[in-house]
């Protein structure tokens, strides 16, 4: 609570003295170390796969409830995976259609996850995706997915919430903005995003 005063109010620093700093305790280093020097960084790979696993080696240990995996090669599954992957206490990791690039292999190699759930159809993960997911998770992998982006977000959005969640966020299905904005919203207020056309609702 005094490190997000100090953050919440913008104050130039914080100064500290503890017993026992210097006989191999390091729980008051760590929680520094993650309120403030890990705000610094810059979440970055070579790739969007790669930027996707330095984000969650900064944000997640290993043993993770869930992790989601979608597709890097377009946005809307992504965007509706947020407050599933929020709700789950886990990362977001993105393939390719048809590969599991390294980086992410090696990234739920490392989070050894409870499970994985691939949110998306075979259109976009396939199957031989899947499979090789299955591996990586304690609980194996499954597949949330709907006939397109506006089913497959109200499917995630109906195996993670029950009826009477606080909040429900709705954005476009057809540009990606929006929807990215509000993620984090919905991931705070746990509820959903779901995708609407823009002048019509699915």
């Amino acid at each position: 609570a005094k490190y997000l005063l100090v953050q919440n109010n913008r104050l130039a620093g914080i100064g500290i003295w503890s017993l026992l700093m210097d006989a191999g305790t390091h729980d008051l280093s760590n929680v520094i170390y993650d309120r403030f020097v890990k705000l610094a960084n810059r979440a970055a790979g070579a790739d969007r796969y790669a930027t996707a696993a330095v984000l969650s080696g900064f944000a997640f240990k290993p043993g993770v409830p869930l992790a989601v995996v979608t597709t890097g090669e377009s946005f809307p599954d992504a965007l509706a995976g947020g407050p599933l992957a929020a709700s789950g206490g886990g990362p977001i990791l993105l393939v390719q259609r048809d590969r599991l690039p390294p980086v992410t292999a090696a990234e739920l190699a490392r989070l050894r996850p409870g499970r994985i759930v691939v949110l998306g159809g075979p259109s976009v993960v396939s199957d031989a995706v899947l499979a090789s997911l299955r591996g990586y998770a304690v609980g194996g992998a499954t597949r949330i997915a709907g006939r397109d982006r506006y089913a497959t977000a109200a499917a995630a959005s109906a195996a993670t919430f029950a009826p009477g969640v606080p909040v429900a966020y709705v954005a476009s299905g057809v540009t990606f903005p929006d929807g990215l904005a509000g993620g984090a919203a919905a991931g705070r207020d746990r509820g959903p995003i779901l995708l609407v056309r823009p002048d019509h609702l699915p």
